[in-house]
């Protein structure tokens, strides 16, 4: 397998946007990551979160801001997994309304031999996560900014910023320092509609180079009803997962035709969609023919099939393996064929 790229020669990444002086203050510091989801059960609120500014409604939300797109074209890789072909692989880009994408592998990794496999495997986006402190447990900020110096462009990279409670402050403070590491996409979980106007406002202000997804929760009631308002916030993209883990994966808390409207939805919004949530292998024939931009996965390709355990060289082929015939399979159909 190939050694890691060295992050020499590669300059400092310039401050984004977001980072810039909040009107009313920097936010406190955040405390650690909770094990569990926050924000309390509290009722939906009812107002409408603000448009976001001008600006702002003019980006185009499925792609990365001009500075920091990949280049379409990697080095070929060493023959490691035997899975690489030496393309260049980036998140697909949501196609707007009527259009369907090719699904993408997102494989979540906690340290860098798992990056260097997922990179060796040709997955399309490495996510950096913590299993073992929740849903979307993150990574120390000093370990996620390692890994994406280490990973140098080879792969888009997304971090989560852990099992945060709808707090707006806190939540914009946990989006700007996840930032300074260059991360292409922040994935912020939204355990309940409580406080989920106010949140989405101090999200919206974050400026255009925090590439922001929105993380909703199957077994949450999630609030499928108000994707327009992630998508009038300025996110970039939304995926669908799972709060509960090891008590059944997403198909068994939600309906294969409302996935298919979830998928469908965003797709109109021009957001960058995904699935996620305790995928096993054979989900995957039943979720690509719904073409969601990705699948995300974490236990599947561990040990024992266990997300806290090691992943396992031979799992993260199988899986790449059977999404590869998934899409083949689906391209077929989809010709008539």
């Amino acid at each position: 397998m190939r050694g890691a790229s060295a992050a020499s020669g590669r300059g400092p990444a310039a401050s984004p946007a977001c980072l810039s002086a909040d009107p009313r203050g920097q936010p406190p510091a955040i405390p650690g990551i909770q094990p569990g989801p926050g924000g309390g059960a509290g009722a939906g609120d009812s107002g409408e979160p603000a448009r976001a500014a001008a600006a702002g409604e003019d980006r185009k939300r499925n792609r990365l801001p001009d500075h920091r797109r990949r280049q379409d074209g990697r080095g070929a890789r060493a023959g490691g997994l035997g899975v690489a072909d030496g393309a260049g692989r980036r998140l697909p880009q949501a196609t707007g309304e009527g259009g369907r994408g090719v699904t993408k592998l997102l494989a979540s990794v906690t340290n860098d031999r798992e990056l260097e496999l997922a990179v060796e495997a040709g997955v399309d986006i490495i996510d950096l996560k913590e299993p073992r402190t929740g849903a979307l447990g993150a990574l120390p900020l000093a370990q996620i900014h390692n890994l994406v110096a280490r990973c140098a462009g080879r792969c888009p990279v997304s971090a989560t910023v852990g099992d945060l409670p709808a707090e707006p402050l806190q939540l914009a403070g946990a989006i700007r320092q996840t930032a300074e590491s260059g991360v292409d996409y922040i994935k912020v979980g939204f355990f309940s509609t409580h406080n989920l106007t106010a949140c989405l406002q101090a999200i919206a202000g974050l400026g255009e180079d925090c590439a922001v997804v929105a993380v909703l929760f199957a077994d949450l009631d999630p609030p499928l009803a108000r994707l327009g308002e992630f998508a009038d916030a300025g996110f970039r993209g939304i995926m669908l997962d799972t709060a509960a883990k090891g008590g059944g994966g997403l198909l068994t808390r939600i309906e294969l035709s409302r996935l298919g409207d979830f998928v469908a939805q965003a797709r109109a919004l021009g957001m960058l969609n995904g699935l996620a949530g305790s995928l096993r292998q054979e989900d995957i024939p039943r979720l690509v023919p719904l073409a969601p931009d990705y699948l995300g996965f974490r236990g599947a390709l561990c040990e024992r099939s266990e997300r806290i355990a090691r992943i396992a060289p031979h799992r993260l082929l199988e899986v790449r393996e059977a999404l590869t015939r998934s899409r083949e399979r689906a391209g077929r159909a989809a010709a008539g064929g």
